[in-house]
């Protein structure tokens, strides 16, 4: 005989609490306290990455200088590539004159 369970889950604020700041933790998720929001950590960004890309590709850009998916990043005002802040950083580290590594155009 098959029956129809019907299970309703009670899941307490304490519980969810703790859930959520198990998941921070372990960098799955970042807290964002200025808007009481979640965002993905970098763990989920690394895990998820090619799930991410083949579902929200539209959405996804990459970065330009290491081709990985790149969520929270700069652009460069002219011609509007994505970089991750830590790539923008190392590229420029030694030059006197910070430019884009795609239109060669100047960043303040």
């Amino acid at each position: 005989f098959c029956q129809k369970l019907h299970i309703k889950a009670v899941v307490s604020t304490q519980s969810t609490g703790a859930l959520l700041r198990g998941w921070c933790s372990e960098r799955w998720l970042i807290e964002d306290r200025s808007n009481n929001s979640f965002q993905l950590g970098p763990r989920a960004l690394i895990e998820l990455s090619q799930y991410i890309q083949s579902a929200y590709g539209d959405h996804v850009t990459t970065c330009s200088l290491c081709m990985t998916i790149c969520i929270y990043g700069t652009r460069c005002e002219d011609c509007n590539t994505k970089f991750h802040f830590h790539c923008k950083t190392k590229l420029n580290r030694n030059l006197e004159v910070l430019r884009c590594p795609s239109c060669k155009s100047e960043w303040s």
